[in-house]
């Protein structure tokens, strides 16, 4: 992990980072993002990685002295008494499609629906309904306050999209450490008179479009009129909530610029690893300073790719050796597992970042629900998917067996402990209710 720097983050470059910004801009001021005297925010992250694991090494068994880990799961054992094991999660939708696998797998995963159209291999497919990160979004944020939209981190994801805003509407995942960083993070590297000089001339462009805007409504028909006026209020309304806003939390943390790497939504294999820990650092500084209270991680494709873990010394594709394993390839097998425990190496990096930050009575990780899933469990089966959950208050150290359940239950049971209840999310044919025993 790279060093961090205490510093105050502004909320109007984040938002341009998700798109926002070419719509608000320049009425969003640079404006503090936290109030001192808020209550501490709840956070979630869903991590979520590619083929599934080697199923014999993936287990958890609770005992006197905590919870023992298999050796996929031991990097995680600091951790141990703050992770949940779910065995038994059922991706329903994803089983009873037919498909595209791979596509299946990812775009039903965080929606609990079937997808809306499957449109061929390669992350080609419309998802069937808004993701849990979506539906969670507008409920974790303050009331009365801009909203904070999710941030979408991905590895070589290449177009396999793992949330979606609605029906037909999918949301890719950024790629790119460097793009994210400069859009949320890069103003502050400024020296302090230059950043006083860009909030100088974005307060004299408001001032100068408000201007033009009120002296052009006097010259417009009176059906015209109206609309503008509405504009000039919604304008006022934003600035004043902006103008409500506190300083940012004492425990803001702003990363380094990410290291470089050659086309980094393309990375050659070496470069996965640099790019995977500068993903897990921006998550943790974006929540540490208050810019989006959701964030989804996706590491890998669930594609054919081509990836091949060379920094472990493997030169067979990540994908291939998924196939093999599980099956009757010992070698392979081993293979896998190793990399699966690399995964979970990179898990526990994420939960180490959390836990370092202090916030009110605890850490950033007490405050923050990890959620850790794949789409598949072996090859390209969809039950029993291996699914951890750590931090954000729950009871650790445990193993809660949900055979056949769907999946949808957890996001329900999730947004239940989150302070966000739904009445219903996913598929209505798989609607079973909350998981039980989460919190």
């Amino acid at each position: 992990m790279s060093r961090w720097t205490r510093g105050h983050v502004r909320r109007r470059a984040f938002l341009r980072a998700l798109g926002l910004g070419a719509a608000a801009a320049p009425w969003v001021p640079l404006l503090p993002s936290h109030a001192e005297d808020s209550p501490v925010p709840r956070r979630v992250i869903f991590v979520c990685f590619a083929h599934g694991v080697a199923r014999d090494h993936w287990w958890a068994t609770p005992t006197a002295e905590g919870l023992s880990l298999s050796p996929i799961l031991a990097p995680l054992s600091d951790h141990a008494a703050r992770l949940t094991v779910i065995e038994g999660l059922d991706n329903a939708p994803g089983l009873g499609q037919v498909g595209d696998q791979h596509n299946i797998a990812v775009g039903t995963l965080l929606t609990a629906m079937p997808l809306q159209a499957d449109l061929g291999p390669g992350g080609h497919y419309l998802p069937g309904g808004p993701s849990i990160d979506r539906r969670l979004a507008p409920h974790l944020d303050d009331p009365d306050a801009p909203a904070r939209p999710p941030l979408h981190l991905g590895v070589r994801t290449q177009g396999f999209s793992l949330s979606a805003l609605d029906a037909g509407r999918p949301v890719r995942a950024n790629d790119d450490p460097r793009a994210v960083y400069e859009s949320s993070f890069g103003e502050l590297s400024l020296p302090a008179a230059d950043r006083e000089h860009l909030a100088a001339q974005r307060t004299a462009a408001r001032g100068l479009a408000r201007a033009r805007l009120e002296a052009l409504v006097p010259t417009l028909p009176a059906d015209d009129r109206q609309p503008l006026r509405d504009h000039l209020h919604a304008l006022d309304a934003l600035e004043a909530s902006l103008d409500a806003l506190g300083p940012p939390p004492p425990e803001c943390l702003v990363p380094d610029p990410p290291p470089e790497v050659p086309h980094p939504t393309t990375p050659a294999d070496a470069d996965v690893p640099t790019l995977v820990r500068a993903q897990t650092e921006l998550a943790v500084a974006a929540l540490s300073c208050d810019l989006t209270r959701v964030i989804t991680l996706q590491w890998g494709s669930s594609g054919n790719d081509g990836l091949r873990h060379v920094w472990q010394g493997f030169s067979q594709e990540f994908h291939t050796l998924a196939h093999l394993a599980n099956g009757d390839d010992p070698h392979a097998h081993a293979r896998f597992a190793q990399m699966n425990a690399w995964t979970m190496e990179q898990l526990a990096a994420l939960l180490h970042g959390l836990a370092a930050v202090p916030q009110g009575d605890g850490t950033l990780l007490d405050h923050t629900t990890v959620v850790c899933c794949s789409g598949l469990s072996v090859q390209h089966h969809m039950g029993d998917l291996p699914v951890l959950v750590a931090g954000g208050g729950l009871s650790g150290g445990r193993v809660l067996s949900s055979p056949g359940v769907p999946i949808a239950a957890l996001w329900l049971a999730l947004a239940e402990h989150l302070g966000a209840p739904l009445e219903a999310f996913g598929d209505p044919e798989h609607d079973v209710g909350p998981l039980a025993g989460l919190s």
